[in-house]
């Protein structure tokens, strides 16, 4: 619950110029050591296969904190899902994976709501790709500042909460 706080309050503050890159990279790396401690205490082992669905999780491009979806894919491993991270891929590697992979929720992590026209533009490529009925879901941060211009109909789900992804499967 504290990380995911934290997190935000460094990236607002770094918005607003009250600190550094090199600031918030420092924190943000211990941040993400903190989360490596206590992990087995909270979350248990990330790095064992689960046996229950696929979730996809996407970083957009112009998102720079993947802090966010490293902590939901922690949290996701310990409801059972079996969370894949992709960070840094581009729409052909995304395609390749979606068509490889039978992934049941493909998620997108957002910090800035500016970035929600992109999470829509891979969300569609992607769904031309899948091979079974896949649930889109959008969290994070910048969920908070959407407008009512925003084509809400094509996520499943729009939560800061991993954990309720678990509703869109029963």
């Amino acid at each position: 619950k504290f990380i995911p706080e934290v997190a935000e309050d460094l990236g607002n503050s770094w918005k607003k110029d009250e600190l550094t890159f090199v600031e918030v990279s420092l924190a943000t790396s211990r941040l993400q050591k903190l989360c490596k401690i206590f992990e087995k205490k909270y979350l248990g082992p990330l790095f064992l296969e689960s046996l229950g669905p696929d979730v996809l999780l996407i970083l957009p491009k112009n998102e720079t904190h993947s802090l966010a979806p490293i902590i939901a894919s922690g949290i996701l491993k310990k409801i059972g899902f079996n969370p894949f991270l992709a960070i840094g891929y581009n729409d052909k590697e995304l395609i390749k994976l979606v068509k490889n992979k039978n992934f049941k929720i493909i998620g997108f992590s957002i910090t800035d709501s500016k970035n929600i026209s992109e999470c829509l533009r891979i969300g569609k490529i992607l769904k031309k790709n899948t091979k079974n009925n896949v649930h889109f879901v959008l969290g994070g941060q910048g969920i908070k500042n959407i407008n009512s211009q925003f084509d809400k109909n094509f996520f499943s789900l729009i939560t800061n909460n991993p954990k309720e992804i678990s509703t869109l499967l029963n």
